[in-house]
């Protein structure tokens, strides 16, 4: 079995039979499927003969529950948590000569990456976010998990950042030294 990481987005492409008539229809052949790398490689993998997990985070919104029913209609096992927010959605539209220009919305992410001796783990969302201020009131509550994340990597010589508003969404970022 092959096992993916990475994002399960929904891929809308939009192929032109003339060019764009601006104020007006033009004629076009739409097609929606699953998009993401990992959603994309672990899909190749199941039609080439293999079998694959894509393990992505995902989101609880309609077009999430399409993108996880049309890539498991495609024979892949999908792992990973369901978030509050939007699925990440990118439009392609093909010129009727073949150039493609993309649009692209993220929606709930998770980035991971190595670089330069450290680790750099992102998550964002576009949900409804908070006011970070209120966070000390939060932990006195008792509402320790963000707070008991932040220890863990400040004592492991990391950082750990938070930006969140209400109605805009949130973004967690740690960085670790490698």
């Amino acid at each position: 079995m092959i096992c993916t990481l990475g994002d399960v987005l929904l891929d809308v492409i939009v192929r032109l039979s003339a060019e764009v008539a601006p104020g007006a229809d033009t004629p076009a052949e739409t097609r929606l499927a699953t998009g993401g790398q990992a959603a994309n490689v672990a899909a190749w993998v199941v039609e080439l003969g293999g079998s694959a997990r894509c393990v992505a985070k995902q989101a609880d919104d309609p077009a999430g529950a399409l993108a996880r029913t049309l890539l498991e209609g495609r024979g892949v096992e999908l792992a990973g948590p369901v978030a509050a927010g939007t699925t990440g959605t990118v439009v392609a539209l093909v010129s009727a000569d073949g150039e493609r220009t993309m649009a692209t919305d993220r929606g709930v992410s998770v980035e991971l990456r190595a670089d330069d001796g450290s680790i750099e783990l992102a998550v964002r969302d576009d949900g409804r976010g908070f006011d970070v201020g209120l966070l000390p009131q939060r932990i006195a509550e008792g509402h320790i998990g963000l707070q008991s994340q932040r220890e863990r990597v400040e004592s492991a010589g990391g950082r750990f950042e938070i930006r969140s508003s209400p109605g805009r969404g949130t973004a967690v970022e740690i960085n670790l030294p490698d």
